[in-house]
């Protein structure tokens, strides 16, 4: 018997899942790893494959004998943060709880927000003491109501509670706190009569925010957690987790149907705009452009949907927004626009701080907050005027009525000088990589760093660091004057 023989064959299979082959020790073993799909070639023995998918697990212990081909397929469910019935983070109470928040019709022409913040099922997580800070995008704050807490049962305390507003349609800023980290801010979209369900884990040190998951019901439907298009919208979800793989794409793709729930062809057409050749594919890019002008049709002009209408012309759905959008992916389609043109993110907007602060984790955009007063504080402190003349102004009257030309009065104090422009404060986390950039570059150019910043120019550091270039003009300013 030649070794080949010897040796046994596993053809492992695990939808986007990683995969990860042990041996009887628990190590791993080398060229038996991958994502989806490993065919392994092992010794005979004893052996351990585990597929991970989003924080969950699942193995399998196995014999491999010589000569054996064996196919070993390995289901890893879900777990969102959204109650879903089959599904690992299910619980009828908190179901029940988004069924009776999402219940009552709002207003027609207008929407309601549902935030359900859980504990998820076997996960520990810290007292319900967190309430998200909600304002619309001029700044004012919207109220929320008393919280609704899940029914509990056995005197034991409750692990979901909930809040529901009525809105005006458009985009609103919520921002979440956590013991010892900073706080994070991202986009919510009300459409008009529509309901936005928004579940938020809770863990060990507060609300998970990069975890939540979110649903757009008509406004004539309550929160269904039986329903198989719950299902379906967190399974378009952890597609956007996972990323743009290949047999994933072709997942979305399926997903593009008109019958589709709405919010799964949001994650959906997110996951392939994403993707470089999508839209030219002869096949995905008709339903894509399809899928598009629905959402635009349905949802209106969220940032989101305007961004995927850059990333597919043929959809139709034109427009920019100074609101971010909500999804990762979509902020990837608008910072790849503008490179090409740099008048895509508005200077000083809010989309702009988003780009040069958001977090690393997907598939929801979130950024850290900047506080604009303290910024506007801060600049009119250091705002002073260059000589005492400048405190003055010269006036002058007509002379003899007018027949003798003008005399000049005593000068006059002039209007103080008027508030800063209400724009976002300039990301301090891209001034400090701009300058990292500059520091780096002016010893091999030979410049002092002033010179070497003006030698790089905006656009070429902007490339560097994948940001928009407005934002790093605006840093060079600050940085060099």
């Amino acid at each position: 018997m030649s070794p080949s023989e010897k040796r046994g064959h596993l053809r492992i299979t695990s939808p986007g899942a990683d995969i990860q082959v042990l041996d009887a020790y628990l190590r791993p073993v080398p060229k038996a790893s991958g994502v989806g799909n490993v065919n392994a070639s092992l010794a005979p023995g004893a052996y351990t494959v585990v597929s991970t998918l989003e924080g969950a697990s699942v193995s399998r212990d196995l014999l491999v004998r010589p000569g054996s081909d064996e196919p070993v397929a390995l289901d890893v469910p879900l777990v969102p943060a959204a109650p879903v019935y089959r599904l690992p983070t299910a619980n009828e109470t908190h179901g029940d709880l988004a069924r009776e928040l999402s219940r009552a019709r709002p207003a027609v022409g207008t929407s309601a927000l549902v935030i359900v913040l859980r504990g998820l099922k076997g996960h520990d997580m810290a007292p319900l003491e967190q309430s998200p800070e909600i304002s619309d995008w001029d700044g004012a704050p919207i109220v929320l109501p008393a919280p609704r807490f899940e029914e509990v049962r056995r005197r034991r305390s409750p692990r979901a509670v909930g809040w529901r507003v009525d809105l005006e349609p458009g985009a609103y800023r919520v921002r979440w706190k956590r013991t010892g980290t900073q706080p994070a801010e991202h986009t919510l979209w009300a459409a008009a009569d529509r309901k936005t369900l928004v579940f938020v884990p809770q863990g060990a040190s507060g609300p998970d925010v990069a975890g939540m998951s979110m649903h757009f019901l008509a406004r004539t439907r309550a929160y269904e957690d039986g329903n198989p298009q719950t299902e379906t919208v967190e399974l378009a979800l952890s597609i956007l987790r996972r990323g743009a793989r290949r047999r994933l794409l072709e997942d979305a793709n399926r997903m593009l149907g008109a019958r589709t729930p709405l919010t799964a062809q949001l994650f959906a057409a997110a996951a392939l705009a994403s993707h470089a050749d999508a839209a030219s594919d002869e096949r995905v890019g008709p339903r894509l452009a399809a899928a598009v002008g629905r959402l635009h049709d349905e949802l209106g002009d969220m940032p989101d949907v305007l961004a995927l209408g850059r990333a597919v012309p043929a959809s139709g759905v034109t427009g920019s927004s100074d609101v971010p959008p909500m999804l990762s992916a979509c902020m990837d389609i608008l910072l790849a626009a503008d490179r090409d043109d740099p008048d895509v993110i508005p200077a000083g907007s809010v989309v702009e701080t988003a780009a040069g602060e958001q977090y690393a984790c997907r598939p929801w955009l979130l950024w850290r907050p900047l506080e604009v007063e303290a910024f506007v504080a801060s600049r009119a402190s250091r705002q002073r005027w260059a000589t005492e003349e400048a405190l003055y102004i010269p006036a002058f009257r007509p002379a003899d009525g007018g027949a003798g030309g003008f005399e000049e009065l005593p000068m006059m104090p002039a209007p103080p000088p008027g508030p800063p422009t209400m724009s976002e404060p300039v990301s301090p986390t891209v001034m400090r990589r701009v300058e990292e950039v500059v520091a780096e570059a002016a010893p091999r150019l030979e410049l002092p760093v002033r010179d070497a910043a003006e030698e790089l120019g905006a656009e070429e550091i902007a490339n560097r660091l994948e940001v928009p270039t407005a934002l790093v003009e605006r840093s060079l300013a600050e940085l060099y004057g």
